[in-house]
């Protein structure tokens, strides 16, 4: 795209140099062209009228000066008109058809041009249809390109806008007015029925996945997307129920969900928030199932004070820790499974697929190296929490640590 009027038939540098005489004529033919044929660019939507014209006047130009020899065509012309459009909000399809129009104008009014009486004229003219196009369809792609960089980056910035929202909103210190305007910002009702979920390490897309979930399910939802947590706000429909919020969380996939209480005040999103945190951290590490705060309660006191419980179940199951690995899983694994159980001995050795004599032998085992009996409630409760405490922690990475 760099010819110059050396490289131009005489016919065509002629047609340049008269066409860009009248360009403001024919400039405002092409607009008028371009505002009928797109809703989108119609005078008072999202396009004034001497906008559209402006752009005509600029792609015009651009063109008659190529063909006259006094400058190569430039893409930077068509990148501008692209991101333009792009924050605009026009849509892309619009933009490219009213580019369409554009290229089908520039050939008519060059194919009138040419003198059917005089072949050599005629053939100098209409020979140029190849490089007309090919200039248009490069143009084209050099548009969407600009175009889709634009709304990249709109799209970052809005994301960076609403995280800095959310991260006012959902801190407990911020000033009230401070989350209040958060919440304007973010178009959140200061009062109504809202929770906040957070999910840790969740897998990609995974806002977009469960927001369309929400959606269906009458929840609204806006996400707060950070590298190692995913957050949002939820404002619940009348007809939402806590069953229809689990089945949608429950596209959250290789990450542990936790939801807060229903509140009513969103200036208590920050409460709201760290207690969604805690029983996220109720779930054992690893695995992806949605909690809610309060649900256990053991295992929300054990979440909540991590270092205390940490501690009380080193204190507990010290001795279990000082075994080698294969007999500490083994001894913590039973245990696990007779709390599921209810404590039934039977019902464990079916979960874990051995004879109930082995549960019990494991059992006895436990309750001799603990010092603790599990016939004795106060017994039991210590053994549970301390147990609960190594499940949320993760087993192998608790028992490093403590060592």
């Amino acid at each position: 795209m760099t010819a110059q009027a050396s490289a131009m038939p005489r016919e065509l540098v002629e047609y340049g140099v008269t066409a860009l005489a009248k360009v403001d004529e024919l400039a405002a033919e092409l607009s008028r062209r371009v505002i009928a044929a797109e809703a989108e660019l119609a005078v008072g939507t999202l396009v004034p009228a001497e906008d559209a014209y402006q752009v005509c006047v600029d792609m015009l130009t651009e063109f008659y000066r190529y063909l006259a020899g006094d400058a190569p065509l430039d893409p930077q012309v068509v990148r501008a008109l692209g991101q333009r459009r792009a924050e605009q909000g026009v849509p892309l399809s619009a933009v490219l058809h009213g580019f369409r129009i554009g290229g089908r104008f520039i050939w008519e009014t060059l194919a009138a041009t040419a003198d059917l009486a005089d072949r050599r004229h005629a053939e100098a003219v209409l020979s140029q249809a190849t490089v007309l196009w090919t200039v248009l369809d490069d143009y084209s792609t050099e548009l969407r390109e600009a175009y889709g960089e634009a709304v990249a980056l709109r799209t970052r910035q809005q994301q960076t806008e609403r995280n800095h929202q959310l991260d006012t909103l959902l801190k407990s210190g911020s000033e009230l007015g401070s989350r209040w305007a958060a919440a304007d910002a973010l178009g959140l009702a200061k009062r109504g029925q809202f929770q906040v979920m957070v999910a840790d390490d969740p897998a990609p897309e995974t806002d977009h996945i469960c927001a369309s979930a929400l959606t269906r399910a009458g929840i609204a939802s806006v996400w707060r997307i950070s590298s190692d947590e995913l957050a949002a706000v939820l404002t619940l429909g009348p007809r939402a129920s806590a069953q229809d919020l689990d089945q949608a969380l429950a596209g959250v996939q290789h990450a542990r969900v936790g939801v807060s209480p229903v509140f009513e005040q969103i200036s208590d999103a920050g409460l709201a928030h760290q207690r969604a945190r805690i029983a996220a951290a109720c779930a054992p590490s690893g695995t992806a199932e949605v909690r809610h705060y309060g649900d256990d309660p053991i295992a929300t006191l054990a979440s909540t004070a991590s270092d205390t419980a940490r501690y009380l179940a080193d204190q507990v199951l010290g001795p279990v820790f000082a075994l080698p690995e294969r007999e500490r899983a083994s001894l913590l694994e039973t245990l696990r499974a007779w709390f599921a159980a209810g404590g039934s001995t039977d019902m464990a050795a079916t979960a874990l697929f051995c004879h109930r004599n082995t549960v019990r032998y494991r059992l006895r085992h436990l309750e001799e190296l603990t010092g603790r009996r599990l016939t004795d409630p106060r017994d039991a409760a210590q053994l549970y929490l301390a147990v609960e405490t190594v499940v949320q922690h993760d087993e192998e990475r608790f028992v490093a640590e403590q060592s």
